[in-house]
């Protein structure tokens, strides 16, 4: 099994924000600012549903003193309404804590935006919290704030070259309401295609596999007859994978097909004599996609 990390291509620089070591009044109580300057690099446009591969780098400025606690990231993505669609909070490689002066913070994360959400401009807003509150940063104007407008994202809802079309072996969707989660529970074996590239891609997989209730299990993942990743299955922790599918073995046809085999497989009713799930469940499949960017 191979997996890669990629750069996306035409990566567009993000922005910068200021954040100074004092402290200052803020609503009648003192919010911490921190010097650093970060930068985000990240698409300006994707097809409907691509993984987006985000580079974020913080260069602490000349007055910059480490925080007594460490900080999160905090990362909304709104629609042009300001709602907020999705969330990616997270903690920087580095802890804000240890951070120096001079020593730039370099880390990378693909983000997955929920399968499905037809919203074709997303504004990502971000900034810096603690348990205490968020802290100040400074805005274009030179005032300071409590968040800032990172970047906006086209999505183009017409493309849809990398989302997968179900052919067999998936049972209906499901989904949270909180958190915009949906999902396909697969069978046994599983089928999808996918509109092929022509050039050398990866295919993306996020998925929970039902350790808890049968055990280890092994799930294959085949281009055709060849085999792209055979994944051992032995926590109940989410399954997260990045495939390297070359253009060899997606072929010549206009269709690449997919077939996951999971072994063993879940059927709630013989766990339970009174559940009325009959259904034979492989994995719990959250994301799956063909990206060639």
């Amino acid at each position: 099994m191979s997996r890669v990390t990629l750069r996306a291509p035409g990566l567009v620089a993000g922005f910068i924000l200021v954040f100074s070591a004092t402290l200052a009044a803020c609503g009648g109580e003192e919010a911490p600012r921190i010097d650093a300057q970060l930068s985000v690099e990240m698409p300006a446009s994707v097809p409907l549903d691509e993984p987006l591969h985000i580079t974020y780098t913080w260069s602490p400025g000349d007055e910059f003193a480490p925080p007594m606690e460490d900080y999160q990231v905090f990362v909304h993505v709104n629609d042009a309404q300001g709602n907020t669609v999705f969330q990616d909070d997270h903690y920087p490689t580095e802890p804000t804590s240890q951070w120096s002066q001079g020593e730039p913070q370099i880390y990378e994360r693909w983000t997955y935006l929920p399968a499905g959400m037809e919203v074709d401009q997303l504004e990502f807003v971000v900034g810096l919290y603690s348990p205490d509150g968020r802290a100040q940063l400074r805005g274009d104007a030179g005032t300071w704030t409590n968040e800032v407008a990172a970047h906006s994202l086209e999505v183009r809802l017409d493309d849809m070259s990398g989302v997968p079309a179900y052919i067999e072996g998936w049972h209906e969707r499901e989904g949270l309401e909180v958190g915009n989660r949906e999902w396909r529970w697969t069978e046994g074996v599983a089928r999808a295609a996918f509109t092929n590239p022509r050039r050398d891609a990866i295919l993306h997989l996020t998925a929970h596999a039902p350790f808890d209730e049968v055990g280890p299990q092994v799930l294959v993942l085949r281009v055709g007859e060849a085999e792209i990743g055979r994944i051992e299955i032995d926590s109940a922790q989410e399954i997260g994978e990045r495939l390297q599918v070359p253009a060899a073995v997606m072929g010549d046809d206009d269709w690449v097909e997919l077939s996951l085999e999971i072994s063993p497989v879940l059927v709630p009713k013989d766990l339970d004599p009174d559940s009325a799930d009959e259904r034979t469940l492989g994995v719990q499949v959250f994301q799956l996609y063909l990206s060639s960017s």
